[in-house]
């Protein structure tokens, strides 16, 4: 049984725009390269808006922008033209441009009630991700939050009480199609998926810890990175292949990828080696304990014993929750 995302209608939408304006003027003395010459500048601020959409509502977040004027002086120039103001240099103005369109909207916002829809009637297929991303206006009900280049989606098959996807809102089939060009990417995604780690805890403190990661080999289209609470108590989770893309390194932590992409410019799969750590035995991947079936599972991970390693896992702060078995 793979993964999907179920369709659905609900309240809340959110897009992210941004734009700054700035003019300014200035007089009197400045600098020249003639006798007399005189030329003024000057700053002024601008607006912009963010708004992330989810969970039926709109937030705003301001902030300040800057813009630049410049102004000639009144004296008369002798010995040659009006000294104008020297441009800004092309390789500052492409890292303000990188920072503008890698912006982590998020920042300072509140996150919009957790509220996962029902399950889908029928499987929706391994296009399903791939439509939410590219048209979250028609799957709004699927969606807990977006952004201007990520949304986070609700997992319609969740194998644990949390558990979203974030998903960048461009086509890309999944992790062979990742290149030293997705870098950028990649990083926006673990940038967004720490935050919600954050943001998550705090809003709901006595839940069980979160762990964040690929799945090597995923099912669905469009790549999609896991933000998984550690309890893993769903009725979804039926099988030994549920259990195991959660329990074993086959969940790789992002940073293991990212760092391929700038070394090699791609990831690294062996889909027969990934596939294999599927079929392995059932073994809590907090303590180790053997498991013989599903149904001993599901009852461990009721237990206090596994209570207690959560609590144990929770004590180690929002770091732990980024590390895989």
């Amino acid at each position: 049984e793979g993964e999907g995302e179920g369709e659905g209608e609900g309240e809340g939408e959110g897009e992210g725009e941004g734009g700054g304006e700035g003019e300014g003027e200035g007089e009197g003395e400045g600098e020249g390269e003639g006798a007399g010459a005189g030329a003024g500048e000057g700053e002024g601020e601008g607006g912009r808006e963010g708004r992330v959409g989810g969970g039926g509502g709109e937030r705003g977040d301001e902030g300040a922008g800057e813009g630049e004027g410049g102004g000639l002086g009144d004296t008369p120039m002798s010995g040659g033209p009006p000294a104008l103001k020297r441009p800004r240099p092309a390789s500052d103005e492409r890292e303000r441009e990188r920072e503008r369109e890698w912006e982590r909207e998020w920042e300072g916002l509140s996150l919009p009630p957790f509220a996962p829809p029902p399950k889908p009637a029928s499987p929706e297929g391994l296009g399903a991700l791939e439509r939410i991303a590219l048209s979250p206006q028609t799957h709004e009900r699927s969606i807990f939050l977006w952004t201007t280049r990520l949304l986070v989606a609700y997992d319609a098959y969740p194998k644990a009480r949390v558990h979203l996807l974030i998903l960048p809102r461009q086509p890309l089939a999944g992790p062979k199609h990742l290149t030293s060009e997705h870098v950028p990417l990649l990083t926006h995604m673990m940038s967004l998926a720490e935050w919600l780690v954050v943001a998550l805890a705090h809003a709901h403190p006595n839940s069980s810890p979160l762990r964040v990661g690929f799945h090597a080999v995923p099912t669905m289209r469009q790549l999609h990175l896991h933000v998984i609470s550690a309890d893993l108590d769903s009725p979804c989770l039926k099988n030994k292949k549920h259990y195991n893309s959660f329990a074993t390194d086959f969940f790789v932590p992002p940073e293991r990828w990212l760092a391929q992409l700038k070394e090699l410019g791609r990831v690294v799969v062996d889909d027969h080696a990934e596939e294999a750590k599927l079929k392995r035995d059932l073994k809590c991947y907090l303590t180790g304990r053997a498991l013989k079936n599903i149904p001993e599972l599901k009852a461990y991970l009721g237990s206090p014993a596994y209570a207690a390693a959560l609590d144990k896992e929770r004590s180690q702060g929002p770091q732990s929750h980024r590390v895989a078995a």
